[in-house]
């Protein structure tokens, strides 16, 4: 009746088929229209369900990382308080023994100047230049001069100390016969004596 009551009051004058028509279309239409829409909405749940799937897991998976940075930021906090409190401590011991460290710097330079001013005197040629050769080549050089010069001054002792023997024994040879003839000497003067006092006698 409400249908009827929106037709026109002239309705009935119009072609009823051609009315019939344009109203069945029209409902195919509509239906149409309402089922493509139903099946858009379908779709468009099913992408909002899955799109909420997607991001609760998302927001899980923040969740899960977001605890485990922060697990991770309290262990670096910690290992980087334990590294200053490590350094603060070192730089405790660097103050307190930094005269120390410096009087050991100085007589390490000492000892280097020393090591080459004696490796200047104790050059030997093929050890190659010596502004070239290291701290340890220069030691061993050092060490090869010295033991040289103790082999020469070995040799050269053993040659003084035959020839002080050879002139000792030369000299004793010599005494000996002076002390010979001394003897002689005094026997023949005693002899002398005895002869003339038998003739006194």
């Amino acid at each position: 009746c409400a249908a009827i009551d929106n037709m026109p009051e002239d309705y009935l004058e119009y072609n009823a088929e051609s009315l019939l028509l344009s109203i069945i279309r029209r409902y195919e239409t509509l239906g149409a229209t309402n089922e493509t829409l139903i099946n858009n909405l379908s779709r468009l749940s099913d992408v909002q369900e899955k799109s909420q799937h997607h991001l609760e897991a998302l927001r899980q998976e923040h969740g899960n990382s977001k605890l485990t940075i922060n697990s991770e930021l309290s262990l670096l906090r910690d290992k980087c308080d334990k590294r200053k409190e490590k350094n603060r401590q070192l730089e405790m011991k660097i103050n307190l023994h930094g005269g120390n460290f410096r009087y050991k710097s100085e007589e390490l330079g000492a000892l280097l100047l020393a090591i080459n001013n004696l490796a200047d005197q104790c050059y030997v040629k093929h050890y190659g230049a010596l502004k070239e050769i290291s701290i340890l080549g220069k030691l061993d050089m050092i060490k090869e001069f010295i033991l040289e010069k103790r082999v020469v001054t070995q040799m050269a002792m053993q040659a003084v100390d035959s020839m002080l023997a050879a002139d000792q024994n030369h000299s004793k040879s010599g005494v000996s016969n002076q002390l010979r003839a001394s003897k002689l000497s005094m026997g023949n003067h005693n002899k002398t004596l005895s002869s003339d006092q038998r003739n006194r006698l």
